[in-house]
């Protein structure tokens, strides 16, 4: 099992962080330097106004598809976006042993900052509830890493569930791909809550989450899941500049 943990955080896990942050800048460059695919801001109006035009429509391709989404998809919205993203991310980003993994050599300013914003499991609160001070205070005690790993589980076995019913019904297409990397963000949620909690053999179920989690991040750029990290922030970039020069 020692191999496996050795493999997995000296050689695999620096590989997927590397190409994760090399397909990022890949797809802003490629945005930034096709003639095509860079959107040309209305000239006539002063650099504040454009940039609060910019703003306003960045926000409104923000809100408009997930408003619409809620209206049309509710249970769905609510176990996609609400549950699983929102969990899921705030859990990547918040959590100290994630923090610390993914930027303690890359980005150490930015693990400065999200230290101060940091989530404890259950048991940490429990025992500095009255001696510590935390930036979520008494939040803490339904603010902490297990609530948004049970939630952010609840989410992915809703959409797990909605595609298996989409393969029975055929309603909607869904390719091989999604399953995979459905089936990684499961096994990566199960072996991290069995490392965290000591349900399964620490060192063992740490390994194979650092394998799972690599895995999903190396297969990322080749699968849906790339909207949250590639397409959707450049998308929504565009798309803000464009409504910018439709109401300018």
């Amino acid at each position: 099992m020692d191999s496996v943990f050795a493999i997995a955080m000296y050689y695999l896990a620096p590989a997927a962080l590397v190409l994760l942050v090399g397909g990022f800048a890949y797809k802003i460059a490629r945005v930034v330097t096709l003639p095509m695919a860079r959107p040309r801001i209305p000239k006539g109006k002063k650099l504040f106004f454009r940039f609060v035009d910019f703003v306003v429509g960045f926000i409104k391709a923000i809100l408009l598809p997930l408003y619409i989404n809620a209206v049309k998809g509710p249970i769905s919205f609510v176990g996609s976006f609400l549950l699983f993203h929102l969990c899921t991310i705030a859990l990547l980003l918040l959590f100290g042993p994630h923090m610390i993994a993914a930027l303690a050599s890359t980005c150490p300013p930015l693990l400065a900052f999200l230290n101060s914003l940091k989530i404890p499991l259950p048991h940490v609160v429990t025992q500095a509830a009255l001696t510590d001070f935390t930036f979520w205070g008494p939040l803490d005690a339904i603010l902490n890493a297990d609530t948004l790993a049970v939630l952010g589980f609840t989410g992915l076995c809703m959409i797990i569930g909605y595609k298996a019913y989409y393969l029975a019904t055929k309603t909607i297409k869904c390719n091989v791909g999604d399953y995979i990397a459905l089936a990684l963000v499961f096994l990566a949620f199960i072996t991290g809550y069995g490392a965290a909690h000591k349900l399964m053999p620490y060192e063992g179920a740490l390994a194979w989450h650092i394998v799972f989690t690599s895995l999903l991040i190396l297969y990322i750029p080749y699968s849906k899941f790339s909207h949250p990290i590639y397409d959707y922030w450049i998308g929504k970039i565009v798309k803000g500049i464009k409504m910018s020069r439709k109401e300018g």
